[in-house]
Parts: structure tokens; sequence; C-alpha cells
């Protein structure tokens, strides 16, 4: 009876399960794929950005020096007079392939209402600033009444107090004994205390009259001085264009203000520079003819 009951319990105990099951396997075969699906596209997605910040880095660098060939051109050849749109730039064979650039050449039109408008502009700011001075007194100590001085020991006194304070303060008076610059004296007057306005009275320099001169001449010589820096003046705009790797076209553009002569006066410039260079080989030949003579000579009467 009991070696039955042994045997019954031995047939029925189930045999021991190893492994995995097939609903597990497919379980870490899908998270494996989702991570794989990810990094693929993590990578992917950083390669693309890296071209594209690669091309976008090199775009910004040719630019700029897109723009300082182009500036060399013009100081060069000179300006034309009429307006340049589409040209194209010349780019490095490395990058011609990837980028494609072309630039426009435009004059700045300052018609005579704006460069009015602009010297109206600066009287006005010149009369505020007459007007600052006036109120802070400064002005009518400039031109009060002064002592008059004979052109003696005490006025020569006063001379070189005010050139010592203008030394301490870094002005050299040397260009003035040489009758050269009127601000240097200005200044040195503003600069140099009761000395200066001393100085004032002996040089009889009248600081109105002074400012009616500067009001003349922002009125006559600003809008000659416009119109000749618009003349002077071109704006280039530069637009530099590529495909990333997306397929998406780019563009970066920049603008920038150059100065340079005409196309007619760098011919003369030119001409100028070509005849000195000729007058220079001329002259260097005709002070090297005598030495070949001599050196001629001498060969001459050695062999004899």
């Amino acid at each position: 009876m009991t070696l039955r009951m042994c045997k019954a319990s031995r047939s029925t105990r189930k045999p021991h399960s190893s492994g995995f099951t097939l609903l597990e396997i497919l379980m870490a075969m899908s998270i494996l794929a989702f991570a794989l699906a990810v990094i693929s596209g993590s990578a992917s997605t950083s390669a693309v950005y890296g071209k594209r910040v690669y091309r976008s880095t090199a775009a910004a660098l040719l630019l700029r020096g897109i723009v300082l060939d182009i500036e060399e051109k013009y100081r060069k050849d000179g300006f034309p007079t009429n307006d340049l749109e589409g040209r194209e730039c010349e780019l490095p064979k490395a990058y011609s392939k990837q980028f494609s650039c072309e630039y426009d050449l435009v004059g700045l039109n300052l018609d005579s209402a704006a460069i009015a408008e602009m010297t109206q502009n600066s009287q006005g700011l010149l009369a505020t600033a007459q007007e600052e001075l006036q109120d802070s007194g400064a002005l009518d100590k400039l031109n009060g009444p002064r002592k008059k001085k004979d052109p003696g020991e005490e006025a020569l006194k006063d001379l070189g107090d005010a050139a010592g304070e203008a030394k301490k303060a870094g002005l050299d008076l040397s260009s003035i004994t040489k009758g050269g610059d009127m601000m240097t004296l200005i200044q040195t007057i503003l600069m140099s205390g009761e000395q200066g306005l001393n100085l004032l009275g002996l040089c009889e320099i009248n600081v109105s009259v002074l400012q009616m001169s500067m009001g003349l001449m922002i009125a006559e010589l600003l809008p000659r001085i416009l119109k000749r820096a618009t003349d002077r003046t071109r704006k280039i705009r530069v637009r530099l264009s590529w495909r990333d790797a997306e397929g998406e076209d780019r563009e970066l553009q920049i603008e920038s203000f150059s100065t340079a002569v005409s196309e007619e006066e760098a011919r003369v410039v030119q001409q100028i520079v070509d005849q000195r260079a000729m007058q220079e080989a001329l002259a260097a030949q005709q002070g090297a003819q005598p030495g070949a003579a001599g050196a001629a000579a001498a060969a001459q009467g050695a062999r004899r």
C-alpha cells in the first residue's frame, strides 16, 4: 500500500520549467528595438545638426572675407556711377560647389532736402550748446571785461603762466608760436584759469565771434561735406546661399558701407602713380649711365 502511494506521487509531479516564455522574449525584443531606434535617431539628428552648424559657420566666415575682397576691389578700381545688383562673388574653389554668392552695390541717395535737414539739426545742436554755455555763466566770464595789459613783462608773464598750465595738461604750445592751430590755443585758454583769461585779452580773442564763425561754417561747409561723403560712400549688400542636408535652402546676408573714389578719379590717380614710377625709372637709368661709361673706359684701358 505504501509503495503504490509513492509511485502515484512520483507520477503526478510536474517537470521543472526553465528559460523565458515567448511573451517575455517578444517584450524584450520590442524594448531593444525601441532603444536602438532612439539611439539611431539621435545620432542621425546630431549628424544633421553638425553639418548645419558647420556650413553656417563656414558661411559666416566666408561672408566677411567676401566683403573685404569687394571693398579692396573698388578701392583700387573706384566706384561706378550707377548701382550694381545681382553681381556674382568670387568664392574659393573649395567652397564654390557648396555655396553661391551675389552682391549689390548701392549708392547713398541724400537729396537736398535731407542735407538741409541734417544741417538744420546741426545748427540746432550748436545753438543748444551755446544756450547752455550762456546759462552757466562761463560765456560771460570769457567775454567779460578784462584788463588791458601792455605788451611788456606782465603780458609775457601771463603767457608763460598759461603755457605752464597747458604743459601740465598735456598741451603743446609750440605749434601756436609757429602760427599753428587755433583750436589748441582755445583749449589752452579754457584749461588755464585766470592766466587763460588774461591770454584772451592779450590775443584779443572774442569767443562770441568764434561761435558765430562756427555757425557759418556749419551752414556753408557741412552741406558740401555731406555731398562729398555721399558721393564716395556705397552700401555693399552680400548674400550667401546654400542647401543643407535636409534639402532646405539657406541664406545669409550682410550689409556694410565702404568709401572710395569714383572710377574717373581712380584712373587719374593710377596715371599719376604710373607717371611717377616712369620718372623714377628714367632717373635711375640716367644715373646709372655715367657709371657704366666709366666702367667701359676702364675696361678698354686695361686691355691696352
